[in-house]
């Protein structure tokens, strides 16, 4: 990670840390994560480069190989509870050793905000400045629209519903370019993101009243939840966790 040259405290800031990951989750962690939302270091604990109890999704690829094209802004959305939080998380796990200082936007306060922002701005290398429901945060985008921008670039995420109804003013407060922005989905699990779920429900005990059944028969129960939605028959309150109930399947 980029060492800071300044002592700056940032109040509307999280400035992104290294994961303490040497210790594996525990059973009662990963179930804390998935029913509560509960997040320790150890979530992100990886065997050959595999999270044990995590789904490496496929879109954290498209983004890492966007932003190192100076891709500068990246919409993510998903409905709620289908992982954009975890998502950045990852993000931010994933470029810890890619040089890059990452930013979360916490809260604002008004009479801290020019500050953070200019710090964030004139800080040294490349910045990823990530905010959730961007669209209650467009003020925010404002004040580092008074700045250049080009060693910043922003992860912003919305729900699904919501995402695109400020794009366009967004774009505009960033000055952001036509092939210069992309969106990225995150409601659907693609068939190996949902067998990795699968084994993590397995492996930690989360199947609930299934769990005394055989591996056969989880699959059994995850083939037909998939020949429903194919169906249109798909209710999400089906799944017996969290983890599984706002998540579907994608061909």
């Amino acid at each position: 990670p980029v060492k800071m040259t300044d002592f700056h405290i940032y109040q509307c800031f999280e400035v992104a840390r290294e994961k303490n990951t040497i210790e594996k989750a525990t059973s009662l962690e990963v179930h804390n994560f998935f029913m509560t939302g509960q997040s320790v270091d150890s979530l992100w604990h990886t065997d050959r480069g595999i999270y044990d109890n995590l789904i490496f999704r496929k879109q954290l690829k498209e983004v890492k190989e966007d932003l190192k094209n100076n891709c500068r802004v990246i919409y993510v959305h998903a409905n709620l509870g289908n992982g954009k939080t975890i998502f950045a998380e990852c993000l931010k796990h994933l470029f810890e050793d890619e040089g890059y200082q990452i930013f979360t936007l916490k809260t604002v306060y008004m009479k801290s905000l020019p500050t953070d922002v200019q710090h964030i701005v004139e800080s040294p290398g490349k910045k990823l400045v990530i905010i959730e429901n961007y669209y209650n945060y467009i003020n925010v985008l404002e004040k580092f629209a008074f700045y250049s921008l080009e060693d910043v670039q922003f992860i912003l995420t919305a729900r699904t519903v919501l995402y695109d109804t400020r794009i366009r003013e967004a774009n505009e407060i960033l000055k952001v370019g036509e092939g210069e922005s992309k969106v990225i989905d995150l409601n659907k699990l693609n068939e190996k993101e949902l067998n990795v779920m699968s084994n993590i429900l397995r492996n930690n005990g989360l199947w609930g009243n299934l769990s005394n059944l055989s591996t056969a028969y989880h699959e059994q129960c995850k083939q037909e939840k998939i020949k429903r939605q194919k169906m249109g028959k798909f209710r999400v309150s089906e799944y017996s966790c969290r983890c599984c109930e706002f998540y579907g399947y994608e061909e």
